[in-house]
């Protein structure tokens, strides 16, 4: 047992001892090549450096009398001049081509409107985290026919026919809507409602039993047929018991542009009131995109002023 014992400590020992004699060994084989990979790579490196040099220059010494001249101030200065030059000509051709177009009755495009903020405007998520939080609506369009005397409420999210929302208005004012396929039916208290309907364009029939609140994305397909169905104003148009109001809530995702046409309605509601906010809205939704020039167009075909348009977009 003894002997056992001591062949086994001198094994352990004597593994210790060749690890840590065969260990550098390894990694010197290891590293060697390495260092021949390294210095063949330096070497290519220079190599192609030297051929590029001497294609360009001749030789590495014209190579550093170039670099010597560029450092020199009064070098430097009608380098600066020219590019300035340079930058002076190039306004001066644009100017002369906006002005011919204009001559030619083509009006010279230029940013008028900053479609940046309106892509990131607050309100869109304010309204779609509203009617998530409320009503359970995810997508567009979405409405909610509200009782805004006892609260009683019934979501439909998509663009069902209009005798699904005359459905929703009975049976809300009865007070018997139930949550289906279509929607949740709940209860908003009169605090809710007051925040809801704070600081919206009524389409018609402020003040209204049933509030109908429709939440839309301008370019979304599925919006733009609900829309042209005419399937809420139809209702409200004949039942002045029921109210209207639209909120944008473009989804940037699906329609990167959205929130460009989204904003110009807002924009034309708060420079000339409810009437120009449907009516901006109106035209917009026979567009399938939205930029600078078409945002602008719309607004000067309903008689808004360019630059509050504009300004309002910087908000």
């Amino acid at each position: 047992m003894v002997k056992n014992e001591k062949t086994t400590g001198e094994s352990c020992a004597q593994r210790s001892c060749r690890c840590a004699k065969v260990l550098p060994i390894v990694t010197f084989v290891l590293l060697v090549p390495t260092l021949i990979l390294s210095v063949m790579a330096y070497l290519k490196i220079n190599s192609v450096f030297k051929s590029t040099v001497e294609l360009q220059f001749a030789n590495e010494s014209n190579l550093n009398k170039l670099h010597a001249v560029t450092q020199i101030k009064e070098y430097q200065e009608q380098i600066t001049k020219k590019i300035d030059d340079q930058v002076e000509q190039l306004k001066k051709s644009i100017t002369a081509g906006d002005t011919e177009n204009q001559e030619n009755g083509q009006a010279a495009t230029s940013e008028v409107v900053n479609t940046d903020v309106a892509i990131g405007d607050a309100k869109w998520a304010a309204n779609s985290q509203e009617a998530f939080k409320y009503f359970d609506l995810q997508g567009t369009p979405g409405n909610v026919v509200i009782n805004t005397k006892t609260g009683n409420y019934k979501a439909i999210g998509g663009a069902y026919p209009q005798s699904e929302f005359e459905a929703a208005v009975a049976a809300v004012k009865a007070g018997s809507a139930t949550t289906d396929g279509a929607g949740r039916a709940g209860t908003l208290t009169q605090e809710q409602i007051a925040g809801l309907l704070k600081g919206v364009h009524y389409y018609k029939n402020e003040g209204a039993e049933i509030m109908i609140v429709e939440y839309s994305d301008i370019l979304c397909p599925f919006c733009q047929r609900h829309y042209n169905a005419k399937t809420i104003e139809n209702i409200v148009d004949a039942d002045s018991t029921v109210g209207m109001v639209f909120k944008n809530m473009p989804i940037a995702a699906l329609h990167p542009t959205a929130p460009i046409g989204a904003k110009g309605v807002e924009c034309a509601g708060k420079i000339a009131g409810t009437k120009a906010f449907y009516t901006f809205l109106e035209k917009a939704f026979t567009y399938t995109t939205f930029n600078n020039d078409n945002v602008t167009e719309i607004a000067k075909a309903i008689g808004l002023d360019k630059n509050e348009f504009a300004a309002c977009f910087t908000k």
